[in-house]
């Protein structure tokens, strides 16, 4: 291989390093939960905003946003004559987002399922059977890349983040008239995370690969020229 082609070969890796993709790196992260409650409830929690200034002035990139919920639930149920039944208990969990896009607004549905496949679990009529405790977990996320919501995640200050906790049930019953009474207890966690971009600095030819490209040449002609 001449002296050129060896150079030539240089600059082709040297290029290809310049060209690795965006790489993106967690540095800001924030999670709350609230304690277990009833089967309705209504939390708020605050978090700060994404601060440039803790990180070198570098510009957001991307949002990331988590729900994730517990539930345990007991269920009591009183049918007039023998009945059977089958479903599923439990709450459903809502995360409303103070700024940004509605997008970014998530739920998450944590229940537990009773009874199996029909016809479920005999009730007796006149009497009461319970039915529990059913735990339930789920969790869902959501991101953005978006440049007004990363504007708006950007700043000095707050936001809220509201959260709606209702209880769900969904049953099935055969055989008559059933009384249900369900108990619901869920709890609620939220999560924030901020991204900014890793991407090392270009890599550029430095002066002393230059000057062997040069001398390349400069071989390369005095040959043609002798």
């Amino acid at each position: 291989m001449s002296a050129f082609t060896k150079i030539v070969a240089t600059a082709a890796l040297t290029l290809a390093a310049s060209s690795a993709s965006a790489a993106l790196i967690e540095v800001q992260s924030q999670t709350q939960s609230n304690n277990f409650s009833l089967t309705t409830w209504t939390d708020n929690f605050t978090f700060n905003l994404f601060d440039s200034s803790l990180v070198g002035g570098a510009a957001l990139q991307r949002v990331e946003l988590s729900l994730a919920g517990q539930s345990v639930s007991n269920l009591t149920f009183n049918a007039v004559t023998d009945s059977f039944v089958n479903g599923s208990a439990g709450s459903s969990i809502f995360a409303t987002v103070g700024l940004g896009g509605g997008a970014l607004n998530i739920d998450v549905s944590p229940t537990g399922t009773f009874g199996g496949v029909g016809p479920g679990v005999a009730v007796p009529g006149g009497a009461s059977t319970s039915i529990g405790p059913l735990n339930g977990a789920d969790a869902s996320s959501s991101f953005t890349t978006a440049a007004a919501d990363l504007a708006a995640f950007t700043g000095p200050g707050t936001f809220d983040v509201a959260l709606l906790g209702l209880g769900s049930l969904n049953l099935t019953a055969l055989g008559g008239n059933v009384d249900t009474v369900q108990d619901t207890q869920s709890q609620g966690t939220f999560s924030i995370s901020y991204f900014i971009d890793d991407t090392p600095p270009s890599t550029v030819p430095v002066p002393g690969t230059l000057a062997l490209m040069g001398l390349g040449l400069l071989a390369m002609r005095a040959r043609k020229s002798s």
